[in-house]
């Protein structure tokens, strides 16, 4: 018999967050409650790709560096977390589970945007 390990206990299921449209800006993701510094406010499973497999492709917009030469696609809310040069969380990589986690630097009102530095600098116009 094969065993398994209980990774839902690890996810978040970003109940407390969700997206909203900005002319702009497109799709960005607000909390749907208060957060404290350093609390987990969302967490997704991960598909791990080598950056040569998604990099001419729509996915390398929305790609995580992993490790090594590796990137990853978060699935779920977290892909749409937009860049900021002063943000207000950072991403937990979990290599064993392959899960990304959002964790908040600093206390979080309700109804703010989350947002994380892509550390490469945006390729784009910040709004």
């Amino acid at each position: 018999m094969k065993s398994y390990t209980i990774v839902n206990e690890y996810l978040n299921f970003n109940s407390h967050v969700h997206v909203r449209l900005h002319e702009n800006k497109g799709r960005c993701v607000f909390t749907s409650k208060s957060f404290q510094k350093g609390e987990v406010i969302c967490s997704n499973h991960v598909l791990v790709f080598t950056y040569d497999l998604i990099k001419k492709s729509e996915l390398d917009d929305f790609s995580i560096s992993w490790k090594d030469e590796l990137d990853c696609i978060a699935l779920g809310l977290i892909s749409f977390i937009n860049h900021s040069e002063t943000p207000n969380t950072r991403i937990e990589n979990d290599y064993e589970l392959k899960l990304v986690k959002i964790i908040a630097l600093f206390d979080i009102e309700e109804n703010t945007e989350l947002t994380f530095s892509y550390k490469c600098g945006a390729w784009f116009p910040v709004c």
